[in-house]
């Protein structure tokens, strides 16, 4: 130990959580073009263009994600359709394309399910 440290008090020493999170930095090559509209459309957003290109990225990554909720409707329809087709006899056989082929000859029955 270094005459520094045995200076510290380390009994009462605290733990603090960092302050801010881990971050990575990641580098995009642009044209001339390509980065005067983004700095434009960051200024005009009241943001700096690594806060405007940061935010548009996770935006359109999010946008292509199907939320959690949407994917229960679906498969609790998925679950009705299933039953009525069962109930109909299955008559194109018994695959997720014979049901979508019913579904398109049978709308109302598909409803009347639901």
């Amino acid at each position: 130990m270094s005459d520094a440290q045995d200076d510290w008090d380390l009994e009462s020493a605290t733990l603090q959580q960092a302050r801010r999170p881990a971050t990575s930095a990641f580098s995009v090559r642009l044209n001339r073009e390509e980065l005067a509209a983004l700095r434009a459309a960051a200024k005009a957003a009241g943001m700096t263009t690594g806060e405007f290109i940061r935010n548009a990225a996770l935006e359109k990554a999010r946008a292509d994600k199907i939320p959690a909720a949407f994917v229960g409707v679906l498969g609790h329809t998925f679950s009705i359709a299933w039953a009525a087709y069962i109930e109909a006899g299955a008559p194109f056989g018994e695959s997720q394309e014979d049901l979508a082929r019913w579904l398109e000859e049978n709308p109302d029955r598909a409803q009347r399910a639901g």
